[in-house]
């Protein structure tokens, strides 16, 4: 009866490379990131650590199967929680896929867990502590969900690392606790138990212009029994320094060997890696090419040889990446290794890079100092700058209390905000943007490195064009995505046409609406592994002309007689920077509802089974589509998620009947994203003795633009599929400022009389856009026509 709604949302990828997604990216979620939990690794010898660590490990690193960087809109992670790696009690069900097992796959009543599947629900559990709490000290009122993110923020401690990886530092639910209790709000006035400090601001965001001045006001409350001193600073990481790069080569019987914690012989090498005095982060990479499968690892031990970090693959990313705080000066041993049995070896050189950077000032805060009394609350300015070149960056500003015993360093007791700050593309001076891929470990579906470069774009414009071009390795897997304003997806890109991966790909869209736009790049792993970061450049065009059609009929006083086929010729022109493919697709300016032909075949002719299996509900929903809606009627109660194959947006089908549930979809700017659509149906428990077995039929339905089947072309049409139709598909490819022209036959039907407009649109197909696969196509031109449909002659007329 008294529910508080609030979502906690693993962030689980690649460390320092995929950024969080939806629906971590939610600012009403908490996005809990994970950290290192080493000592289950010194327990089992996991990652070489009884090899060659002898006195110990470290604790409180971010883990490498964390995400880390930037959201869609600019936000980071919210905190962290121990994720890597820790026990469960669990429960041997021999037999069972359920059953708990140990590292040998035998049944148990443990095993080894982690994540951020486990930070997310040590969050869960300190959010209904905090509820409880709360509860407990004002008259049985419940917090805000927006309150219980606060105090779950506010008491994180901050581990000194970067903004970006830790958002507002480690979960402290005992700290949480406390400020709950001693919270004054209107629910109550209770008597405060401990310090504490609740700041006012979750995360600080902002996008500008290159080196515009942001500026965020930060409450802070001092939730404390006594006066506390308030120290307030900014700080973010320099330049790297003491860069050390280097190779190793791994080869059957070339290199010493230490047995796995399965007991399975590893072939390693080893490195020096040196660390100054006063650096604030170690941070280390390789890069290699897989062979048989295998992938690449690397640990660091400490000087005092304590267990420090492993890159920890879920998979072969030829990529792997692992960072350290406050490292211990001096020399740093680096384990290079891969597995070595002879069912397949490792064989290869794995580079490698390290460097370490120091904390440096970051933005300006005012007061850096203030004394608040118990129950007092004032507010700090921050006032910081966007980067110089498009892209994003990020600082954090730390509130240390006089209660922590310190001042504002670094300090695991410290409160922390993270800032975040996104550099807009300026169109005015020429629309160039830059970045630099490393890679991901290999998780499955391998999601690397995505980056974003937004840019505002004004009224009147007829097209976008963005264009990316890699310096070097071009077998990289490389998507791109142009997101408007509202939120959906207008454009894609891939540098992969007809299997051939390039150094190029093209965005395109047209009658792009005025506002904020953003341009997603997408790399996909496994990268091609001979270097460890690779840069990039690129560039964001409007109003290119791609197509024209002179003789093309555009007035209602120009009659084509009814049955009477008019060849017109259509000019194309590759205006990107990569090979393309391109067909036609005429559409009427009349709107109709269509239902849309599944993509995927139902396991059953009563539907898809339940739970779900190896099919799900699949539809193409084609260019040109303002609206969709879809319904499942099931055997048993349901509820479904569905969306585009990239996951965006996130949407919701929701019980209408005991049986049955809708969902539908419209966009505030009109254009649905085109391309391959799913469901993922869910019976809707609860489930006293366990899920039971069913079966679920779905339908999606399309409010679109009607083709026009007046018009061929002997390129076809790929949006004719999306409804059931066929077409002999045989798209153009042109290379970059190639042009070719191809006839396009109209051929009237209808009464005569009758005012036929539409639109040619000249669009292209992309075959499976990282790193979701989704078949999917660009408008790059529409040209619009109107005519009137004459009398048949007489010798047509006469048939």
């Amino acid at each position: 009866s008294r529910l508080v709604l609030l979502r906690l949302v693993p962030c689980t990828a690649n460390q320092f490379t995929m950024p969080i997604g939806s629906p971590a990216s939610d600012p009403q979620v908490i996005a809990a990131g994970a950290t290192t939990t080493l000592r289950e690794y010194a327990q089992t010898g996991y990652a070489g650590s009884r090899a060659f660590a002898t006195t110990g490990w470290l604790d409180d690193n971010i883990s490498a199967l964390s995400s880390s960087g930037f959201e869609q809109s600019g936000r980071t992670v919210d905190l962290v929680a121990p994720g890597d790696l820790n026990w469960i009690s669990c429960t041997a069900i021999p037999g069972s896929p359920l059953s708990c097992t140990n590292l040998f796959g035998q049944p148990s009543g443990f095993a080894d867990s982690g994540g951020t599947s486990e930070s997310a629900p040590l969050t869960a559990g300190a959010a209904a502590l905090v509820i409880e709490a709360y509860r407990n000290t004002h008259n049985g009122n419940s917090p805000t969900p927006a309150l219980v993110k606060a105090i779950i923020t506010s008491s994180a401690n901050d581990l000194g690392i970067p903004a970006d990886e830790q958002g507002s530092g480690i979960l402290d639910t005992y700290k949480a606790v406390v400020i709950a209790e001693s919270l004054h709000t209107r629910d109550g006035a209770p008597t405060a138990v401990a310090p504490g400090l609740l700041l006012s601001k979750t995360q600080l965001n902002a996008v500008g212009e290159p080196g515009s001045t942001q500026s965020w006001s930060v409450g802070v409350t001092n939730t404390g029994a006594s006066a506390q001193t308030v120290s307030v600073a900014g700080r973010t990481l320099g330049t790297p320094q003491n860069v050390q790069h280097g190779a190793v080569v791994l080869a059957p019987g070339a290199n010493p060997q230490f047995l796995s914690f399965t007991g399975a012989p590893e072939d390693y090498a080893t490195i020096a890696i040196n660390v100054p005095a006063g650096a604030d982060r170690l941070y280390a990479s390789i890069a290699y090419q897989s062979v048989n499968g295998r992938a690449g690892q690397l640990s660091l031990i400490d000087p005092k040889g304590r267990f420090a970090a492993y890159t920890l693959p879920q998979g072969v990313g030829n990529f792997g990446s692992v960072d350290v705080r406050a490292p211990t000066p001096g020399k740093w041993t680096g384990v290079i290794f891969a597995r070595a049995d002879a069912s397949g070896p490792f064989q290869g050189s794995v580079q490698w890079k390290a460097y370490t950077q120091s904390f440096v000032p970051f933005a300006t805060v005012s007061p850096s100092s203030l004394t608040l009394a118990p129950g007092q609350s004032r507010s700090v300015n921050v006032t910081a700058s966007t980067p110089p070149t498009p892209g994003d960056a990020a600082g954090s500003i730390v509130f240390a209390s006089s209660a922590d015993g310190a001042d504002a360093t670094i300090g695991a007791e410290h409160s922390s905000v993270g800032v975040t700050l996104r550099s807009l593309v300026s169109l005015a001076k020429g629309g160039t943007f830059s970045g630099v891929l490393t890679g991901g470990n290999g998780r499955p579906g391998n999601v690397g490195q995505v980056s974003y470069y937004a840019f505002d774009l004004a009224a009147g414009y007829s097209a976008i064009t963005a264009n990316l071009t890699l310096t070097k390795d071009f077998g990289q897997n490389v998507g791109a995505y142009l997101v408007g304003p509202d939120g959906a997806t207008r454009g894609f890109g891939q540098n992969n046409i007809g299997g051939i991966k390039g150094p190029s790909l093209t965005v395109n869209t047209i009658n792009p609406p005025a506002g904020a736009w953003t341009l997603v790049v997408d790399f996909q792993g496994p990268i091609v592994g001979d270097a460890v970061s690779l840069p990039f450049n690129g560039r964001i065009l409007l109003n290119q002309v791609a197509a024209s059609a002179p003789a093309l009929p555009n007035d209602a006083n120009v009659t084509l007689p009814a049955g009477v086929a008019v060849t017109v010729p259509v000019t194309i022109t590759n205006k990107g920077a990569a090979p393309d493919e391109f067909f036609f697709d005429a559409r009427l300016d009349t709107v109709v509802t269509m239902p849309l032909a599944l993509q995927s075949t139902p396991q059953s002719p009563k539907g898809y089974t339940l739970p779900l299996t190896t099919a799900v509900p699949i539809w193409l929903v084609p260019s040109e589509t303002s609206a969709v809606s879809t319904t499942a009627k099931a055997t048993l109660p349901i509820e479904y998620d569905y969306g585009a194959f990239q996951g965006d947006p996130d949407l919701f089908g929701k019980p209408t009947a005991p049986d049955h549930a809708a969902g539908s979809y419209a966009p505030s700017l009109g254009v649905v994203q085109s391309g391959y659509w799913f469901a993922s149906p869910t019976e809707l428990g609860p489930y006293p003795k366990g899920a039971t077995a069913g079966f679920v039929n779905m339908t999606m339905t399309a409010r679109m633009k009607d083709f026009d089947q007046a018009v061929s072309s002997p390129l076809g049409d790929f949006w004719i599929f999306a409804t059931g139709g066929t077409s002999a598909l045989a798209p153009v490819v042109l290379n970059p400022g190639q042009s070719t022209t191809v006839d396009v036959t109209i051929t009237p039907t209808g009464t005569p009389g009758t005012v036929v407009s539409g639109t040619l649109y000249v669009d292209d197909l992309l075959g499976a856009v990282p790193p979701a696969g989704t078949v999917a196509g660009n408008e790059v031109a529409g040209l619009p026509y109107t005519y009137t449909v004459g009398a048949a002659p007489s010798s047509i007329a006469g048939k």
